[in-house]
Parts: structure tokens; C-alpha cells; sequence
């Protein structure tokens, strides 16, 4: 984006500035497929959350405490997961559906 010209105005609107900026129409689309495509990654990537679960709901599923969760999860027998470097930890669904078939809950 090499032609790209920032106006900024002292207009007020819900007493937030505004700025425009100019940018080829050709720059414009480019940028606007870019988002598109990030959209449908981010939409895929939704999906695919679908089947890891939060502790509390590996809690509910299982019918068990959130102790007993983190007991579990410390002895290896619940493996969790970080998804996309989140600080928070997930369970796959398939973990704890196959955790269920074994009997071991």
C-alpha cells in the first residue's frame, strides 16, 4: 500500500475524532479480500472449537468437581490442550467421550 494518504478532520462524532483516509481503489480491494479471507479462517477456526470443551463443561459432561478435573488432568489421564496460545487450557471432546466409552468415569 504505497500511495496511501491520511486526512484527518476535527469532526466529532459520539465525541470521537475522525480520520479518512484515501486509498487506491485497487489497494481498497486488495485490502478487502485480505479481511475477507482472515474472516473465513477465523469462521473455520470457530468450527474447530466446537470440539474442545472448558474445564467446566468437561466438568458437567463428566459429572464431576473441578478438583477432581485438575486430579485428572495432573495424572495424565484427561490430556488438555492450548489453543492458539490461549492461557486457557481445553479438553478434546474426543478425549472425553472415549474416557466415557472406556468406563473410567
Amino acid at each position: 500500500m504505497s500511495n496511501i494518504k491520511i486526512f484527518k478532520m476535527d469532526v466529532n462524532v459520539i465525541s470521537q475524532p475522525m480520520a479518512f483516509v484515501a486509498v487506491p481503489v485497487s489497494e481498497w480491494n486488495e485490502t478487502k479480500n485480505k479481511i475477507s479471507q482472515i474472516v473465513e479462517m477465523l469462521k473455520e477456526n470457530s468450527e474447530k472449537q466446537g470440539e474442545y470443551l472448558t474445564p467446566k463443561e468437561v466438568c458437567e459432561m463428566l459429572k464431576i468437581g473441578r478438583a477432581t478435573f485438575e486430579r485428572h488432568k495432573n495424572s495424565g489421564l484427561l490430556p488438555v490442550y492450548s489453543i492458539a496460545g490461549a492461557k486457557r487450557k481445553y479438553a478434546k471432546k474426543s478425549d472425553v467421550l472415549q474416557l466415557l466409552q472406556d468406563g473410567k468415569f
